[in-house]
């Protein structure tokens, strides 16, 4: 004989978008305090650890929309998380050569910038031509070689001298850098409107 099933309090009671609202921006909101908090102590704390949440973020969704595709018909999901991994694989380099971190022989905060441009780039990349994968199927084999060869193309190209300068010591950040992000911009924006229409 079939028996039910036990209600438990969040079917009983289930919580109200508000309450969605505030447990979503819980977490982020810890991570933020934390960077603010370590700021007082030390800039490049602060910088390590706001790059490092978004990279493990990155990572974390990249092994489970990866691993669990064969469970699920979302492929957009996937899609975005395979190509925000490997942003956050460039995000792990420009906090390596970031300057003050000691870590690479780097005496420039260019090489960091770049890297970070082009993070923001590939991410552009990612959500602009997301929504094709609303109703498409996609392999995540050829996502990883896909996201993985421009991540490292961009990395290469960086650290080989062929990727324009974005930052100039004494100067500061050059037009090619400025123009960039507005170009950025305007790709989020039409990729926002993109999502709203589908």
């Amino acid at each position: 004989m079939n028996q039910p099933l036990p209600l438990d309090s969040d079917t009983l009671h289930p919580s109200s978008p508000w309450e969605r609202m505030l447990q979503s921006l819980l977490v982020p909101s810890l991570m933020a305090l934390v960077c603010w908090l370590a700021a007082d102590v030390n800039y490049l704390l602060s910088h390590a650890l706001a790059e490092l949440f978004s990279i493990v973020i990155g990572a974390v969704a990249m092994v489970v929309a990866a691993t669990s595709l064969r469970f699920t018909r979302n492929h957009f999901v996937v899609y975005v998380a395979v190509g925000i991994g490997w942003c956050g694989a460039i995000d792990l380099a420009h906090l390596l050569a970031f300057k003050g971190m000691q870590l690479l022989p780097v005496d420039s905060a260019n090489p960091a910038t770049q890297l970070w441009l082009a993070a923001r780039g590939l991410q552009a990349l990612v959500l602009l031509t997301a929504p094709l994968l609303l109703l498409r199927s996609v392999g995540v084999v050829w996502l990883h070689l896909g996201f993985g060869s421009a991540a490292m193309l961009l990395m290469s190209l960086v650290a080989s001298g062929y990727f324009p300068d974005a930052y100039i010591d004494g100067q500061g950040l050059t037009a090619f850098k400025i123009y960039t992000e507005y170009a950025i911009i305007a790709v989020m924006a039409v990729a926002m409107a993109l999502f709203w229409r589908y």
